[in-house]
């Protein structure tokens, strides 16, 4: 799906189109595994690199589209609980932020 130089309604309409039934049908996968595992994490022996990507994408696509998240709180708040690690915390809070 290539959205370069498309316009802006050519680019939400592909979003609700493409993007959004992938979501209804992935994230509440994602939920579930985060719940099962009864970890906090998406394992049941913690933290994983399996958290370190879902969060990173979560953290991008909530520059986007933060609406996304008021349906899925539950990957927003990992995402928080992971860059609260404090192995993580110090440098996310110094890094160059990335402008959306």
């Amino acid at each position: 799906m290539v959205l370069a130089g498309r316009s802006e309604e050519d680019k939400e309409t592909c979003f609700k189109e493409k993007f959004m039934p992938a979501v209804e049908k992935s994230y509440p996968i994602l939920i579930r595994y985060l719940k099962d595992s009864g970890s906090g994490f998406f394992f049941k022996s913690g933290v994983s690199w399996v958290d370190f990507f879902i969060a990173n994408t979560v953290l991008s696509l909530n520059g986007f589209h933060p609406e996304l998240f008021e349906k899925y709180k539950e990957l927003k708040e990992h995402c928080d609980r992971v860059h609260s690690l404090p192995q993580l915390k110090n440098y996310l809070e110094k890094r160059e932020k990335t402008p959306f």
